[in-house]
């Protein structure tokens, strides 16, 4: 009830009560879009897409083409296209789901069927590969079956049903996954067309006649059982069922897993004969070591549980404690999506009784963001310590750091300082998202959105000329918002953003409560938006109240 309600506080359609409730059937929907595009992120087996990008059903363990990733990406677009395909899907209907091993074997198979389609293609300019049954059923020349289903297109070139054939071979063919290739007598395979009996049993005929075209490599043999049935199961039901029931997984002969194991070494990074032996720092900037240990190349056995939690800790002790100020309130929190986190603020005493604040983002995070946070930040407030302005701060700190980073990372940040003799502010932006303001006194709105270019990327003159410094001055009332674009780029289960309106109008409405209450409630609404998903982003926010 109470996450209900806090949704209702800002939800225009609600009106106070006073909203239009929707249509049960768009609530239903849009409830079977939830919980779709939650199964997509808690089931792995919901989330397989071929190389191509096209969805492979677990339900039917069928390449949906329909379903296509849009720029690679899961969005709500792929959602809605997965649940226009399950209304019509008998398995989905029936409440047959597959496991993530089997729908991942569906899809090696899946990868196979193009190849050997061709190959068969080619096996239908002889006639071996083009008798029919009397009811019209395409006969295999490799077991002398009918196909029941599987009519040929185009007597010469199969018209489009090669796929078909191919599918038959993989999952059905008993000589085919023995690995047999060629086709009988064409003698016998005419008896079969004719409704002749074929009296010696199958086992025993005479050895199949070479054919004259072969694969350009062996096709992997296929599971010993099918992967999947080829025949839909018979609908029960109108409605999708509340439950499902889960697939047993089927057993994958030695073949098929020796070639997902090989697809997968191929796409491996060569290592060195010695797995542990330290990385190379390479030539192009000091920092590779740590590209590598955030792209998993260097083997966790090096990385020990212990050093991660203590560097946690460590980071948790500079996050200092807000300033008490009289007539200013301070508030500030922060959120790893790592246990090592990439954002920080921080607060400088400066010599001529100012003070300096600072929030920033280090690009990317965990382990390396974790320590190019701690070099940006202890050299802010030595920087900052100096005395020196805002902007020519800022620049000292980049021109420290620039060489290191290489240009690989960046660091964007807001810098201020608070002079209460003269009641201003003064600020500077390097590349960081802008600062909200907002007085619910008066109801004035304003973004702070001083130039300045992200810290790390270029050093010199060409930094220096890009920052702009802004002063604002201390109005009672006013609250200033500083955050880190993981909050605004936290995303919900439909790929969609939280944006900078939401926070504007979380602003507007517990302005007047203090930064505290602001923070809070920025956070407890961004837990509720992002559900279900981890978060993708370190996400840090600072406030202040000027009373």
């Amino acid at each position: 009830e109470d996450s209900i309600a806090l949704h209702l506080e800002s939800c225009r359609s609600f009106a106070g009560g006073n909203g239009a409730t929707q249509d049960v059937a768009l609530v239903a929907e849009r409830q079977h879009l939830e919980d779709l595009a939650f199964l997509t992120q808690q089931d792995q087996a919901w989330s397989v897409f071929t190389d191509e990008g096209n969805w492979i059903s677990p339900n039917s363990l069928e390449c949906i083409r329909s379903v296509h990733l849009t720029n690679g990406q899961l969005d709500g677009f792929v959602i809605k296209a997965m649940s226009t395909h399950l209304r019509s899907c008998p398995w989905y209907r029936q409440g047959i789901t597959h496991p993530q091993d089997v729908v991942l074997r569906a899809k090696l198979f899946i990868g196979q069927v193009p190849e050997l389609a061709q190959w068969v293609r080619s096996q239908l300019q002889l006639q071996a590969w083009r008798y029919q049954s009397q009811a019209g059923w395409w006969i295999c020349p490799l077991d002398l079956r009918p196909v029941p289903g599987l009519r040929l297109g185009n007597p010469v070139d199969g018209g489009g049903s090669p796929e078909a054939m191919a599918r038959y071979l993989l999952t059905a063919c008993e000589h085919f996954r023995a690995g047999r290739r060629d086709a009988f007598d064409e003698e016998l395979i005419a008896q079969v067309a004719a409704g002749q009996p074929v009296a010696t049993p199958l086992a025993n005929l005479p050895p199949p006649i070479r054919s004259t075209t072969r694969l350009n490599r062996p096709v992997i043999s296929p599971p010993a059982e099918p992967l999947f049935s080829l025949t839909p199961p018979v609908i029960l039901a109108t409605e999708p069922p509340v439950t499902t029931r889960v697939a047993q997984p089927v057993s994958v002969p030695t073949p098929l897993q020796n070639l997902a194991v090989a697809k997968a070494v191929d796409r491996m990074p060569s290592r060195a004969a010695d797995p542990f032996a330290e990385p190379d720092n390479g030539v192009d900037g000091n920092l590779s070591w740590m590209d590598a240990m955030d792209d998993g190349d260097i083997p966790t056995a090096k990385v020990h549980r212990s050093d991660v939690i203590h560097a946690r800790k460590l980071q948790e002790k500079l996050m200092q404690k807000v300033p008490v100020i009289p007539g200013i309130r301070f508030s500030a929190r922060f959120a790893a999506c790592d246990e090592i986190t990439g954002d920080f603020y921080v607060f400088v005493n400066l010599p001529d009784g100012r003070v300096g604040f600072a929030l920033g983002d280090v690009s990317g995070h965990g382990v390396q963001a974790g320590l190019v946070m701690s070099m940006a930040k202890k050299t802010l407030e030595i920087y900052a310590g100096q005395g020196l302005g805002p902007a020519e701060t800022i620049a000292q700190v980049n021109d420290s750091l620039a060489n290191d980073l290489g240009g690989k990372l960046f660091i964007s940040l807001i810098y201020a300082v608070l002079d209460l003799d003269t009641r201003l502010i003064t600020w500077v932006r390097a590349g960081h998202t802008p600062v909200f303001v907002h007085n619910p006194g008066t109801g004035q709105e304003r973004e702070l959105k001083p130039r300045g270019m992200v810290v790390g990327m270029k050093a010199g003159s060409i930094f220096r000329s890009s920052m702009e410094e802004l002063v604002t001055p201390l109005e009672s009332g006013d609250v200033y918002l500083l955050y880190t674009d993981g909050i605004t780029e936290t995303m919900n289960l439909q790929q969609e953003e939280f944006g900078d309106e939401r926070l504007k109008e979380i602003l507007r409405t517990y302005a007047a409560e203090g930064p505290d209450t602001v923070i809070e409630q920025t956070m407890e609404r961004l837990r509720h938006f992002r559900g279900p998903r981890q978060a993708a982003d370190d996400a840090t926010m600072l406030a202040l109240m000027i009373e």
